[in-house]
């Protein structure tokens, strides 16, 4: 399972502006989003950690391919890759996604409104 990079119309790396309230600043950046991702389990790859996306990352890896099958059951943190039912392992199952937004005081901002389209998308890792 993964989540894609936040989709938006111009330029790709930056949030899309719904009203600018200024002339003078940067676009904010997609690296400002960090998601966590976070189960009873600790069942996803980087468990309770934030991570962001950047121009060469467009997706987070919740659970990967593994070169072993790690079967539901154990509740013990070995991001179970395989097939199972959240009803009877519902924290290997289930999954809460947190949001921040990271801005650096340093960045000069261009004030306004933005917005971010934001994927999850259920598929196997080729």
């Amino acid at each position: 399972m993964i989540i894609r990079k936040p989709e938006n119309n111009t330029p790709p790396d930056k949030w899309d502006n719904i009203i600018y309230y200024g002339t003078s600043g940067n676009l904010p950046d997609i690296s400002l989003l960090e998601v966590k991702v976070y189960n009873g389990c600790g069942t996803p790859v980087n468990n309770g950690i934030y991570q962001h996306f950047n121009s060469d990352f467009d997706i987070i890896e919740i659970i990967p391919e593994l070169p072993n099958q790690n079967f539901p059951g154990n509740c013990d943190g070995s991001q179970v890759n395989t097939a199972g039912s959240y009803l009877t392992n519902y924290n290997e199952y289930n999954f809460m996604i947190d949001y921040r937004i990271r801005f650096n005081l340093n960045n000069s901002l261009r004030p306004g409104a933005y917005k971010l389209n934001i994927n999850f998308c259920l598929a196997e890792v080729p």
